[in-house]
């Protein structure tokens, strides 16, 4: 079974990993990991270890829940693949700059990490491989974990007033939600309008600009070079 009293704090206290005030944010609904009882009680005792942070360095907490994304085995994980080929577009790092090996690079050192530039922010905390897979409820005792509908209500209103918060607290320059089936939870905490764009709906509030794409997956290459540029053309707007 999950080890439920650190599983509750977890769920309260976690939201992904890098800074605040990061100059972009990327937020996305749950984190996809490995996902097993031993996996998910590993990742807990090493998250309470490094003293329970709401958000983590992913250079260092990965590698120690068995994630293969930053030893030299490292493959680049498909979301954060994407994700960092929108960041180099809006950088304005193009053509050579944007490879297969760079953007592993970028994975392995700065992503996500305590002093570089990204928040990669999750609406909900707990890692799952899809919508379709639901195993906290067999493995806990915890009410709302008796199915994933409990469990998003339980969380909904409070992490996006949390997220909200924190926004507000740090302004960063950019933020791009990512999923468009949650664009009512985006539009919550950004307290934006969005005006809907060919591949991505944006907005505007003093200090930030924001962003609301589909899933980074379901986008092709040439579509996510594209929407990094419009990104990069907002700066010192």
């Amino acid at each position: 079974m999950l080890h439920d009293a650190l599983l509750e704090d977890y769920i309260e206290k976690f939201y992904g990993y890098g800074r605040w005030d990061a100059t972009f944010w990327f937020v996305g609904m749950e984190e996809a990991c490995h996902f097993s009882v031993k996996h998910i009680n590993h990742r807990l005792e090493e998250w309470r270890k490094r003293q329970k942070k709401p958000l983590e360095s992913m250079e260092q907490f990965a590698p120690i829940i068995g994630c293969n994304w930053h030893g030299e085995d490292a493959k680049l994980q498909p979301t954060w693949g994407k994700l960092i080929r929108v960041l180099f577009a809006a950088k304005g790092r193009t053509g050579h700059e944007v490879s297969h090996a760079t953007l592993l690079q970028y994975q392995r050192r700065d992503l996500g990490t305590h002093t570089g530039e990204t928040c990669l922010a999750e609406l909900l905390p707990l890692p799952s491989p899809g919508m379709s897979f639901w195993f906290y409820g067999q493995n806990s005792d915890i009410p709302f974990l008796k199915t994933r509908e409990l469990y998003k209500e339980h969380l909904w209103e409070s992490r996006i007033r949390f997220l909200a918060d924190r926004l507000a607290e740090n302004v960063p320059k950019v933020v791009v939600f990512y999923g468009k089936s949650y664009s009512e939870a985006w539009k919550k905490i950004s307290g934006m309008s969005f005006t809907e764009g060919e591949i991505v709906q944006t907005a505007v509030a003093k200090g930030t600009r924001f962003y609301i794409m589909r899933h980074l997956t379901r986008y092709e290459d040439i579509e996510l070079d594209s929407i990094g540029r419009l990104i990069h053309s907002h700066f010192g707007r």
